[in-house]
């Protein structure tokens, strides 16, 4: 057992269907931090994605690995003639030290090159924590390491950090079930990794940064970096043409549907700006694709097929969305009419909603558009929440046949329904202990049914809190 996980049980690394020619497996650790064993609380289709998050390192290309299933996010070394480019750090030092450990394994020569560059593709900390496995004040100074990363960077972790630090740590401790147990009944994975590692950041400040692109050299290796935005305002991708290796970061979010909107809160993610930079990306033509998140894909034909399906995922988000918000239609009416992606993309490999759903993806393209207010001007000054309540448990017949009715859905397997009826009673006494084990009973239900991973912790999280 891992020393940085103690409290995740190491199940056997599965094999999983792949997408791309055959993956060459440069380090096997044996292990899979994913909850991967079948279980009656956990739906067959994310068993089966956990299965694809076993421990390893992959040489995707000549001096180009790739570690996944260590913690959420992948590392990439590029191997150069004097020195080693890394990519991505984690969100955990622990995490990133038994990665440099597990790679220098693969050949000795790799621990006798030092690290040139490491290179943050963009500000999420599961991108930049682990950075002091690599890099230290001293080196830094000397001038014998860089940091790379986009100009606009460090404004979004300044106001990350400070700005809304509390609630986003909060509302990731939900999305992530941080404080779940691992196992059949709690978080089962990450859905674009095997398990964020809950430890204390590291980070430093770039050293180089750029706008749109920067061509460079580094340790020998050509790199063309490129401004992506997507999922993150600074995101940015690498093209190393002498490879014909695309390094995707995060706008490709691994081996699920992308989180157009993600549950913990972020700023507007432009989907028309994302689907626009994997347009972009396909224009490299690349013969392998390393993402930051999810197993690598080989095979020009197959890196064209992820990121054409990818992108027109995307983009029927958006244009559905807007099309059916001119005819009027609320963010809740958006997620009725809009549930799903047609079939040829819903059952892609890729494309699973693990991470991502479109449902909660439609919602925030109504806001990032029009804003909070579904134009019903019942909703600009309604009754506070805990009066309404009130009054419709009133209207209902009263605390008791609320109660029952809440019973009632639950014997019949009306998970949503009762959720929202024992929600009254909760708002009306937050004491009121017996709603609040039928809520968490019905939220642990909805839990149990979605392959979700967001949706999952989320219900999962509150009715532990509850």
């Amino acid at each position: 057992m891992s020393s940085c996980c103690p409290e995740l049980v190491r199940n056997p690394a599965f094999d999983a269907p792949h997408i791309g020619e055959p993956l060459d497996v440069a380090f096997d650790a044996g292990v899979n931090l994913a909850f991967a064993i079948a279980a009656p609380t956990v739906p067959p289709r994310l068993t089966e994605h956990s299965r694809r998050m076993a421990q390893r390192i992959y040489r995707v290309a000549e001096r180009v690995y790739c570690a996944v299933g260590y913690a959420i996010a992948n590392i990439i070394f590029v191997v150069g003639d004097d020195g080693i480019v890394v990519i991505d750090a984690t969100e955990a030092v622990s995490a990133a030290k038994r990665i440099y450990e597990d790679f220098c394994a693969i050949d000795p020569r790799h621990a006798g090159l030092p690290v040139k560059a490491v290179v943050y593709t963009h500000n999420h900390t599961d991108h930049t924590g682990g950075v002091r496995a690599f890099v230290d004040e001293a080196a830094l100074e000397a001038g014998s390491v860089e940091i790379i990363a986009h100009r606009s960077l460090m404004d979004t972790v300044i106001n990350n950090a400070n700005l809304v630090a509390p609630i986003l740590a909060t509302r990731s401790a939900y999305s992530f079930g941080t404080l779940l147990p691992a196992g059949a009944t709690g978080k089962v994975n990450a859905g674009i990794g095997p398990v964020l590692i809950a430890e204390p950041a590291s980070f430093f400040a770039p050293t180089r940064v750029f706008d749109d692109k920067l061509d460079i050299v580094l340790a020998g290796v050509r790199f063309e970096f490129r401004y992506a935005p997507s999922e993150a305002d600074d995101e940015i991708v690498m093209w190393l043409p002498e490879l014909g290796v695309l390094l995707s970061a995060e706008v490709i979010q691994g081996e699920c549907l992308a989180n157009v909107h993600t549950l913990r809160g972020t700023r507007y993610r432009d989907p028309v700006r994302w689907y626009q930079t994997i347009d972009m990306m396909r224009g490299f033509n690349a013969t392998h694709m390393v993402p930051a998140h999810g197993r690598p894909v080989s095979g020009a034909q197959y890196v064209a097929e992820v990121l054409c399906v990818y992108r027109d995922a995307i983009q029927f988000i958006h244009d559905q969305t807007i099309r059916h918000m001119n005819f009027g239609l609320s963010p809740d009416e958006l997620a009725e009419a809009i549930p799903a992606l047609p079939p040829h993309l819903a059952e892609h490999a890729w494309l699973g909603e693990y991470y991502g759903t479109v449902k909660h993806s439609v919602r925030q393209v109504y806001s990032g558009q029009l804003g909070w207010f579904d134009g019903d001007p019942a909703s600009l000054d309604p009754l506070p929440r805990a009066e309404r309540s009130a009054r419709m448990i009133k209207m209902m017949g009263g605390v008791e046949a609320v109660r029952a009715a809440a019973r009632v859905a639950l014997d019949e397997s009306d998970w949503r329904w009762a959720a929202e009826l024992t929600t009254l009673l909760v708002r009306l006494d937050k004491t009121d202990a017996d709603a609040r084990k039928l809520k968490a009973t019905a939220l642990r239900e909805l839990g149990y049914r979605t392959v979700n991973t967001n949706w999952r912790n989320w219900y999962l999280s509150a009715a532990r809190e509850l």
